[in-house]
């Protein structure tokens, strides 16, 4: 099964033994946002996809074991307070390196009011837009939607 991650579940998911990195990729038809609130951040947002036509969202895409998916949806609830709900759904990806289209799951929250997220974690989240080659305005268009620009 093939698992799309973006924010900070671009690193390694450390619940998914099996996890195998497939490459950089983008989801399309999904804006980036920030959104809900999760008690390790300080009750501030982070990040969620948003369908959006004809915008992209960067992340890693991997490969999984079917067996690891109940430890993956129980990591991706860690910490959510109890309005945020988050659920798994298909996307559209392709690769960034080669251009093949592929389906992937994703996790999405479900809440829809936008919230800025904390300094650290956005600071976190430009790091990785760094290490993976990802341009960093996708990334500050997110924010600047977020405070209403």
């Amino acid at each position: 099964m093939l698992l799309f991650t973006y924010g900070l579940n671009m690193t390694p998911p450390r619940f998914c033994p099996s996890c195998r990195f497939i490459g950089r990729a983008f989801a399309i038809d999904n804006a980036l946002a920030f959104s809900g609130s999760n008690v390790y951040w300080g009750h501030q947002g982070y990040a969620t996809l948003r369908y959006e036509p004809n915008d992209k969202t960067y992340g890693i895409l991997y490969q999984i074991d079917p067996k690891d998916l109940p430890a993956m949806d129980l990591s991706q609830t860690l910490g959510l307070v109890s309005q945020d709900n988050i659920i798994s759904t298909p996307v559209q990806v392709v690769l960034i390196d080669d251009g093949s289209s592929l389906k992937a799951q994703t996790y999405v929250q479900t809440r829809i009011k936008m919230r800025e997220p904390t300094p650290e974690y956005y600071a976190r989240l430009k790091q990785l837009y760094d290490k993976y080659l990802f341009p960093q305005d996708a990334l500050s268009k997110a924010l600047l939607k977020t405070r209403g620009f």
